[in-house]
């Protein structure tokens, strides 16, 4: 009767270390996933503002559409700079292209303007195509931190199979900070959308 006991009893041991190790297991799996969670979240601003440049000598600077007014006024302050001497305006404001000639004046640089582009894709596409017009080979692309990494998916893949360089430079707006993102609420709603974007367009281009 003893020695069934003993067994008994060291069944049952044998059963809960192998739960508790099972168990510990799965803990340290958690805590690793929660920790390469919060890893991702809190760099994730990082992450989208990554492959913004410095800016480089260039023959044209491109202000994308949309954002505030700090697109505008780093591309203006890039030509004015002398890094290009021509500008490229999508879907700007009709104040900020007035700017734009009063600033620098027409004798001086070359000013174009885009109204019919819709998104990223079409941005680039068309520049590219202004480009090739135009006899450019080199552009300075101008928009917001959180829209680098998408925008570098983009141009990369509409400037693929030509002889057609870009370089990104990111705004400064007083809305972001790459490492303290989701403490604001508009670069809140940017990153979330820049996610949501970025997925679809790697899926779809």
């Amino acid at each position: 009767m003893r020695v069934a006991h003993q067994a008994f009893f060291r069944a049952v041991k044998r059963i809960l270390q192998g739960r508790l190790a099972g168990m510990a297991s799965r803990l340290r799996l958690f805590w690793w996933s929660l920790a390469a969670f919060l890893v991702c979240f809190f760099s994730l601003g990082t992450i989208l503002s990554l492959r913004a440049g410095s800016a480089q000598p260039t023959e044209l600077v491109v202000v994308l559409g949309g954002g505030g007014p700090e697109r505008f006024a780093t591309g203006l302050q890039l030509i004015q700079s002398g890094s290009a001497n021509k500008l490229l305006l999508i879907n700007r404001l009709t104040s900020e292209i007035n700017t734009a000639k009063d600033a620098v004046g027409l004798d001086e640089f070359t000013l174009s303007t885009d109204v019919l582009s819709r998104n990223s894709w079409e941005e680039a596409i068309r520049t590219r195509a202004w480009m090739s017009e135009h006899g450019v080979t080199r552009v300075a692309v101008v928009s917001d931190p959180p829209h680098m990494l998408r925008l570098a998916y983009t141009w990369s893949r509409v400037f693929a199979g030509t002889s057609l360089s870009y370089s990104l430079v990111a705004t400064q707006p007083a809305w972001w900070s790459a490492w303290r993102w989701w403490a604001n609420r508009e670069s809140r709603r940017f990153v979330g959308s820049e996610v949501l974007k970025l997925a679809y367009y790697v899926w779809h281009y």
